[in-house]
């Protein structure tokens, strides 16, 4: 039996764990990367907005100290105010570079970058509080004797109107520390709309009670809403991340996804494919490698490759030409489901049939092949690879081949055209699963 064969070629249980082992880091490699591309920006982001506020809360200071020279009073939050302000621009400084730092080091500085932002406005509320409520009293001193001279009931109509102001502001300075944590740049249009409609009624609405219904009712079911969407978006992303790194191995254009519970079940689904491509390319790149490796060392060069399509296209059959001593070749072929196919022939010029004078040669090179084919077996498992004979044709005058060396391209033999082709075929089939599983969602709607 030594005419063509075909096997299918595999890799041993220690090698296949070794080549996921493989996959696993390269894809922790690509997460990593992108965690920090996006850690980089998100820190831009927090790093400008930070400028913003400490610009905002120093025109608040500088309000506060003109109002200490009117009326001669000194206040404890502007001093602390200053402090935070100087403190904040030292972090807001050191955390300006990021080279050098991975994705921990990064969110981490991104998360106090974070606090920074809250305290500054808890600040920046506090001192134009303090502001207005000093504002107010050093007016008031200044009415004092014309006050002095109103009626009692006067004072007490006055009195309730002021506990109401005050009532009211305390209800809005808490109802404003509760959304100071909402941030736009990490929310979907809906729940900013909401927001800025609550921003809006708090500044329209003049009874501390309605607020207070406002807030129960309304703002912190919406607060639990948002951070809801907060933990559906940090499942998002983390799946993502793991997303675009299989996509870049993989050479493949990203998709986009809505940030939903849909939209993490797709990301889930493309993942896992993702995956199946990548540890298909890896272990068929592996196989590959192992037996130009074993033909090199069998003393057969690599003269040339070429594609064959069948099936109006649909099947791919990529061919490598091996040349054996003077004029014999081999041709290896792979097919689509993975199978590896040998043929020997004699190499020519011209596409033409055996004439019978040669066909006796021919068969003895076929025979010849036998106790290479065989070597080849051994030497493929020694390296990892297991090899499953599915077909030993007889040396026949049937399978006597000429084969025409000019259809083969010599210009980029060695040069991954293999690998390409796998990841091609990976694609393929990865392009027809989803078509399956559209017409399955079409007919279940």
């Amino acid at each position: 039996m030594s005419g063509p064969k075909s096997a299918d070629y595999g890799l041993s249980a220690a090698e296949r764990a070794r080549i996921a082992e493989q996959q696993r880091l390269e894809r922790e490699r690509r997460e990593e990367e992108r965690r920090v591309q996006l850690e980089k920006e998100a820190k831009e982001d927090l790093l400008e907005r930070l400028r913003l506020h400490l610009s905002g809360t120093e025109k608040e200071v500088t309000k506060m100290e003109k109002l200490e020279q009117r009326t001669g009073s000194s206040y404890d939050v502007l001093e602390e105010t200053k402090r935070t302000i100087s403190r904040l621009k030292d972090q807001a400084k050191a955390a300006e570079s990021s080279e050098g730092k991975n994705s921990s080091q990064l969110h981490a500085e991104n998360e106090e970058l974070r606090k920074a932002l809250n305290l500054l406005a808890t600040k920046t509320e506090e001192c134009f509080t303090t502001s207005s409520q000093a504002a107010k009293e050093f007016h008031e001193q200044l009415d004092k004797t014309i006050e002095c001279g109103f009626v009692l009931s006067y004072n007490t109509v006055k009195a309730a109107k002021d506990e109401k102001e005050r009532e009211l502001k305390k209800e809005i300075q808490r109802i404003n520390r509760l959304l100071s944590g909402f941030d736009p740049a990490d929310m979907p249009e809906r729940l900013i709309k909401k927001f800025q409609k609550f921003k809006k009624q708090l500044e329209e609405e003049k009874d501390a009670d309605n607020l207070k219904d406002l807030c129960t009712l309304f703002i912190e079911p919406f607060l639990d809403e948002c951070e809801a969407y907060r933990e559906l978006r940090r499942r998002f992303e983390t799946l993502l991340v793991t997303y675009y790194a299989l996509c870049r191995i993989n050479n493949i254009v990203p998709e986009k996804f809505e940030c939903s519970e849909k939209g993490i079940a797709a990301l889930e689904a493309q993942i896992s494919e993702l995956e199946e491509i990548d540890l298909e390319v890896r272990e068929a790149e592996k196989i590959y490698e192992a037996l130009e490796k074993v033909m090199a060392e069998m003393g057969y060069d690599l003269y040339g490759e070429r594609d064959t399509v069948k099936n109006g296209g649909k099947r791919i059959i990529h061919h490598q030409l091996y040349t054996i001593g003077e004029d014999t070749v081999l041709d290896v072929y792979f097919e689509d489901n993975g199978q590896i196919s040998m043929q020997v022939g004699k190499g020519d010029d011209l596409d033409r049939q055996p004439m019978e004078a040669e066909i006796p040669r021919l068969i003895e090179m076929m025979k010849s092949f036998c106790g290479d084919y065989s070597k080849i077996e051994e030497r493929l498992k020694e390296l990892g690879i297991e090899v499953n004979c599915k077909s030993r044709k007889p040396a026949t005058k049937e399978y006597a081949q000429i084969i025409n060396k000019k259809d083969y391209n010599t210009s980029q033999k060695g040069q991954g055209t293999q690998k390409e082709a796998t990841q091609e075929r990976a694609k393929g089939r990865r392009a027809a699963k989803k078509g399956q599983a559209a017409k399955k969602y079409m007919h279940a709607e």
